[in-house]
């Protein structure tokens, strides 16, 4: 089978069962060393899909903190394909960031650091690969229309965290629970919440 994005296969699995438009997923797995790479290593194991290729994903360490602010959003804009100038205009960053661009994450703090990490992920990409922790936590500081930034994109959103899953769960229209190399599907929240805390 040819070389395949993580996206691909994630919507081939929820296509599979009987899902076919694009929609929001939350991903959940008890294990707390689950990334996205275990998560289709499981779903290929069951699928025969070999190849996987290399996809954006927001982690909790996307930014390099030892290089400065500058340094990293140039790398991720050239990578997009962007200019630098166009999205620290798209969110009004342009004083802010000529102050701090030379700075690191230790002299910039993590509420700022983390703010311009996920601007610049939902700037550059359409279709969201997530494992950031505190990513809805950072989202809803930065607006109080905070759901407009992920308007219009599709979210594969992996949590560890089971406290988190209520929080989030009005985002989502459907949930995966990856256990012991496997993998169940779910349209309701309340029989997956019920699956994964038994």
């Amino acid at each position: 089978m040819p070389n395949q994005s993580i996206i691909t296969i994630l919507n081939k699995m929820i296509e599979d069962y009987g899902i076919p438009k694009k929609i929001n997923t939350l991903i959940y797995s008890n294990n707390k060393k689950t990334d996205f790479k275990e998560v289709i290593k499981v779903i290929t194991n069951k699928t025969g899909i070999k190849k996987v290729s290399k996809e954006d994903i927001l982690t909790n360490n996307y930014f390099q903190k030892k290089l400065s602010l500058f340094q990293n959003i140039r790398f991720y804009s050239t990578l997009a394909n962007i200019s630098l100038e166009s999205f620290v205009s798209e969110y009004s960053l342009k004083e802010q960031f000529g102050v701090l661009k030379n700075n690191n994450f230790e002299e910039i703090g993590p509420d700022i650091w983390f703010k311009y990490e996920i601007l610049l992920y939902l700037f550059t990409n359409k279709d969201l690969l997530i494992e950031k922790n505190n990513f809805f936590n950072v989202l809803n500081g930065l607006d109080p229309d905070s759901e407009s930034f992920i308007e219009n994109k599709e979210i594969f959103f992996l949590s560890t965290n089971i406290k988190q899953l209520q929080q989030i769960r009005q985002l989502f229209d459907v949930f995966v629970h990856i256990s012991d190399n496997n993998y169940e599907i779910y349209k309701n929240f309340e029989i997956f919440s019920d699956a994964i805390t038994n």
